[in-house]
């Protein structure tokens, strides 16, 4: 399975090969956060440059591979795993180096007896940084689940019904092909004998009576439809049926049709049905737990490689507390993206915000807003300044739907990134122009918040976390 998005020129990642230097001691470099994240997250990690060679891999592929990163470095891929050569991934990953493109795909890799998702981005230089994560666990699981359910499909096409006809004195008269496979008598064999023969001896006084109160009360009247019986079988197995009797009148005498059905199959689909819907759940779960995890990955990652400017929420609690209200546009429409623009600068001159500090939330502001009118048909902004504090304050929401996570990272770091759905062409400028933007998005809509200060904030960083032992390091 491949991937590809984006409707622009192709681009490429943020990140370069050439920039990765071993020597260089720690720092906070974009890559080496992204490489903390991801091995942090526990999957693989692999930069190469335009010749195939590796110039970086984690401990987690290190530990895939089998051989000490220092045996890698320099060395091509291709000479490392041969075993690779000609296979579907050496044809995606030349297809991604060639055309500069991100692709996403999963595939069973015989050379290490594992499903693996490969995530490949397209450098700066003209390499490639490629992402691993195993996902054989998920696979067999979802393999086990689909022949599971065809199993279960296959018993419930292949449900017969037997049909008998009883005359009354109770002898069978007919004895169809489905009820010799089920009660394992021939229709010879059957006819002329006893209703009794297919009830175990220790209920038979039970269930003769019930059928002898029914004939005497009404003839004309049916046992009431699927009634539970003990049957049992020529070889003295014992079987549960669910079974319908019917009064037919034929001539001067009655008889009675029997309709039964073997549950003993049901039963056993019902319980695998709910086998089944446990292990649905637990899917579920596991695809929510791993959203979860995308969406807190994709924060981190880009909190870091943007100095902590962008921060994504996932919900309102995690936006900032709205300041000093200045100004409501209700209704956000191409003719009033000039009213919002000359509010935003109003509010920037009464904080005491230069000229040059205006200029940068303006741009920012109107690319902002012509996002939601673009995108998502308009929506509302409400302008906000702190004159004590010295911050102006702009918030820009919208009911549009909201942009897909896995483009957000391209749409936010990629200049000249577009497509429907995503913040569109100006979302690196907004970045570059503002001092702090939150964005939470989704199905709903989505709320910018963007924040302007008389100067320039230290901006926070992501985290740093302790690098396990065997974790090579590498700085940018």
């Amino acid at each position: 399975m491949t991937t590809e998005t984006g409707d622009c020129e192709p681009e490429s990642a943020a990140l370069s090969t050439e920039a990765i230097n071993p020597s260089r001691s720690a720092g906070g470099s974009d890559f080496e956060a992204v490489a903390r994240v991801v091995e942090i997250d526990g999957d693989g990690l692999v930069a190469v440059d335009r010749e195939w060679r590796y110039v970086y891999a984690n401990a987690i592929v290190e530990q895939l591979i089998g051989r000490p990163v220092s045996d890698l470095l320099g060395r091509c891929v291709w000479d490392v795993l041969p075993g690779a050569v000609g296979g579907p991934a050496y044809r995606i990953y030349h297809r991604a180096m060639a055309d500069r493109e991100p692709a996403t795909f999963e595939e069973y890799s015989p050379v290490f007896d594992l499903w693996l998702e490969h995530r490949c981005l397209p450098t700066t230089d003209g390499g490639l940084l490629v992402f691993f994560r195993d996902v054989t666990e998920r696979r067999r699981s979802e393999a086990a689940l689909a022949h599971s359910e065809a199993h279960l499909s296959a018993i419930i096409g292949a449900a017969t019904d037997a049909i008998l006809c009883l005359d009354a004195e109770r002898r069978i008269v007919v004895f169809n092909a489905a009820a010799e496979r089920m009660f394992g008598w021939s229709a010879e064999e059957a006819n002329g004998a006893p209703l009794d023969t297919l009830f175990p001896e220790r209920v038979r006084a039970h269930y003769l009576g019930y059928l002898q109160r029914a004939h005497a009360a009404e003839p004309a009247s049916p046992v009431p439809t699927r009634t539970l019986f003990v049957a049992l079988r020529k070889d003295g197995r014992e079987l549960p049926v669910e079974a319908s009797l019917s009064p037919v009148r034929v001539g001067d005498q009655w008889l009675y049709v029997a309709v039964a059905r073997d549950i003993t199959e049901r039963r056993a689909a019902h319980r695998e049905r709910m086998r089944l819907q446990r292990e649905r759940e637990r899917l579920q779960r596991e695809r929510e737990r791993d959203a979860v995890r995308q969406r807190a990955f994709v924060r981190d990652v880009l909190f870091s490689v943007t100095e902590g400017r962008l921060r994504l929420c996932g919900d309102e609690s995690e936006l900032p507390p709205q300041r000093d209200r200045c100004v409501a546009v209700s209704d956000l429409t191409a003719s009033s993206l000039q009213f919002v623009r000359t509010a935003a600068f109003d509010a920037a001159e009464r904080c005491g915000l230069t000229a040059e500090r205006a200029a940068d939330l303006l741009m920012a502001v109107g690319e902002a807003a012509m996002n939601a009118v673009i995108h998502a048909g308009g929506g509302e902004c409400v302008v906000c300044g702190d004159t004590q504090a010295g911050v102006v304050q702009v918030w820009l929401t919208d009911s549009g739907r909201g942009i897909d996570m896995e483009l957000l990272p391209k749409a936010a770091l990629q200049r000249g990134f577009t497509t429907a759905g995503t913040m569109g062409h100006g979302f690196k400028m907004i970045l570059a122009s503002a001092d702090r933007v939150w964005l939470m998005t989704g199905a709903r809509g989505t709320t910018v918040v963007l924040e302007q200060g008389r100067s320039e904030p230290e901006l926070d960083y992501l985290p740093k976390m302790p690098a396990p032992a065997a974790t090579l390091l590498i700085k940018v």
